[in-house]
């Protein structure tokens, strides 16, 4: 690939747009600075930074490497005249690895949830002790009992929810996983049948 010219006020700003350009990260950038750029004196004289920028030729020839055998799968299904039950099935394996890894993050959000209900219990009648045994009151020892009781109460209501909604979370999880795996299991018997590498995931 050619380098391409891309310039900024400052060298970090054009490494910046060239990532941007090109859509990578900066690791996978390689560039050489062709002139580091000036502020000039009050604004006189200032010229921006311009460096030279293309993609990594590693990762341009792992790409490439990705593009050719995707190529080659298609090919290959196209003269067995399956291209558009292959393409069927690679729609339906993308939805559901798709639905299954969106379904694997709200459970875990879900479980984060209970736990953090469940960490936030307190004892309220140690708690009510410990105050009393502060004070001498009995009167604001038994107002604390109350009032981390009725908090507790509360929680426990919160965390019945939660228990209902992480068993739901978790039960969609597993059927979104069983989904993904037989939308791989279609997808890689086409392929077999093909003659062709399976997916591994």
């Amino acid at each position: 690939m050619e380098y391409i010219k891309v310039s900024g006020k400052t060298v970090n700003e054009a490494i910046k747009k060239a990532c941007r350009e090109f859509d990578i990260k900066q690791d996978e950038l390689s560039y050489e600075v062709i002139d580091k750029g000036s502020n000039g004196f009050l604004g006189i004289g200032a010229r921006e930074a311009i460096i030279n920028a293309k993609i990594n030729d590693v990762l341009k020839t792992a790409e490439d490497a990705k593009r050719n055998a995707e190529k080659f799968r298609l090919d290959v299904i196209k003269t067995k005249g399956r291209e558009a039950e292959y393409q069927e099935l690679l729609r339906k394996y993308n939805n559901a690895k798709a639905l299954y890894g969106m379904s694997h993050i709200m459970s875990n959000v879900s479980a984060d949830k209970t736990r953090n209900l469940e960490n936030s219990l307190v004892d309220p009648y140690i708690a009510g002790g410990i105050a009393n045994g502060l004070t001498g009151s009995g009167i604001f020892g038994a107002a604390t009992v109350i009032q981390k009781e009725l908090n507790n109460q509360k929680t426990i209501s919160e965390l019945k929810d939660a228990y209902h909604d992480n068993f739901n979370k978790q039960a969609d999880e597993m059927s979104k996983k069983n989904e993904y795996e037989r939308a791989l299991a279609d997808l890689n018997k086409l392929l077999i049948e093909c003659g062709l590498t399976p997916f591994l995931n």
